[in-house]
């Protein structure tokens, strides 16, 4: 991604933060910490929303619910086309938590904060956009009466958000501006087909894009509160909508902006209403058994975190056991001079190459760029690559190997053990060292 224009500059200040700090393990901690923002701000949308009653019973039953259906049925609060708002690492789309935070602030009246979080979540991924948009859309709309002091409210909080707004869509419009129609067009078809399954409507809807469609709309249905209803109903009309402008018009446009991540917002909220209908029911129908509830509730949460932690330390475990991290390894202890690195680059293994060593490389199939013509370069980039990992004979691989380093400035190289170019001599490649099943390599810049 160098030399592009970052569509997401503010997650990589954080990432270069915690790198230049030499604690990325910090990552973990911003995660854990945005995934007790969602906790809380779900609880309280529910509180304010008059669904839970602020008695200890009610909460803790809450709770338990989040924790179980977040910990049990770990990919079923995802969104539609395969999107989901926190997983298990620290990545920009975590910070959707902050619309929840939004939503919640909305509930207890504080209008201003609430358009603060919601933007602050596209800033951080612009991806957001459509949904923050939608978000402060319902918040004034849903707060103003007919009075004139709400009026002039509401004026004032949508030329807030405009203001704050105004950066990210200067942003975006560098991003977006095209050099050409051609160039335009050829770069939106490479990116619609290099995420189908977030992108394509016929291949990722179906029986299970149904259900969570089902939950949406019976959460927005449940819940109680005007304004909450109005912020769910506005979501699913955007959801929707969007799915049907990128069918019935065949829009590559919509398709690649995806304004159905909003359900990995709605998804959530609906779940949370749910569970807070069941509580209220469930409270209701054994009041004199509060001790017991509560019993029942705390043992239930504490398996489902249990299981949560031993799903993570398996992650990891999984990650320490990767096949990737043996080469990873040896170049942390041998490199003592900058390089920039062929990977294979449709391994997702290898993703981690650069945070885990502080190198650069070359290209890789998950990171791309946005802005057309850097979209088109990734993609001829990534072919290119691909030339020299697919090659079928260590001549072909070594002749590739010098136009990735004469094009490119590809100074080092990592490849497979069973590679042909493993087995027999290339005059461009001086072999550093093996670990696992790779080789490392440098390239000789003067041959």
């Amino acid at each position: 991604m160098a030399h592009t224009i970052d569509p997401l500059p503010v997650f990589s200040v954080l990432v270069k933060w915690l790198f230049d700090l030499g604690v990325p393990e910090l990552s973990y901690a911003i995660f854990a910490a945005l995934a007790v923002v969602w906790a809380l701000s779900l609880t309280s949308i529910v509180r304010s929303a008059g669904l839970i009653q602020p008695q200890r019973t009610h909460v803790v039953a809450f709770m338990a619910g989040l924790i179980l259906t977040q910990a049990v049925f770990a990919k079923w609060p995802r969104g539609l086309a395969s999107q989901y708002l926190h997983d298990h690492y620290l990545q920009p789309g975590v910070f959707g938590v902050l619309l929840i935070a939004g939503i919640a602030r909305f509930l207890k009246g504080r209008t201003v904060s609430a358009i603060v979080l919601v933007v602050c979540a596209s800033v951080v991924h612009s991806d957001y956009l459509p949904t923050t948009g939608v978000c402060i859309l319902a918040f004034v709309a849903g707060a103003t009466e007919r009075a004139p002091r709400t009026w002039r409210r509401a004026v004032y909080e949508t030329l807030l958000a405009l203001a704050l707004l105004a950066p990210l869509s200067i942003q975006l419009r560098a991003l977006a501006t095209p050099t050409s129609p051609e160039t335009w067009q050829r770069a939106l078809d490479i990116l619609v087909a290099h995420i189908p399954e977030h992108t394509n409507v016929a291949q990722w809807f179906d029986s299970r894009a149904v259900a969570r469609l089902a939950v949406m709309a019976l959460g927005a249905g449940l819940a109680r509160d005007r304004r909450l209803r109005f912020v769910m109903w506005s979501l699913l009309a955007l959801i929707v909508g969007s799915m049907a402008v990128a069918v019935v018009f065949d829009s590559e446009l919509v398709a690649a902006v995806t304004p159905w991540r909003a359900s990995i917002l709605l998804m959530p909220l609906s779940i949370a209403v749910i569970v807070a209908r069941g509580v209220a029911w469930l409270v209701a129908r054994e009041p004199q058994s509060e001790g017991r509830l509560l019993l029942g509730c705390a043992s239930l949460a504490i398996a489902a975190a249990a299981l949560g932690t031993w799903r993570q330390a398996e992650r990891w475990s999984d990650y320490a056991a990767a096949e990737s991290m043996p080469p990873i390894r040896w170049i942390q202890a041998h490199n003592e001079r900058p390089e920039l690195y062929l990977v294979p680059a449709h391994d997702s293994d290898f993703d981690r190459f650069r945070l885990e060593t502080g190198q650069p490389i070359v290209i890789n199939w998950k990171t791309h760029p946005y802005k057309d013509i850097e979209l088109i370069e990734w993609s001829q980039r990534l072919q290119e690559v691909d030339r020299f990992y697919t090659a079928g004979s260590a001549d072909e691989a070594c002749s590739q190997l010098g136009r990735l380093r004469d094009r490119y400035g590809a100074s080092a190289v990592v490849y497979a053990v069973t590679h042909p170019i493993a087995h027999r001599h290339c005059p461009l490649i001086e072999e550093s060292g093996r670990a696992g099943a790779y080789v490392i390599a440098r390239l000789d810049a003067r041959r």
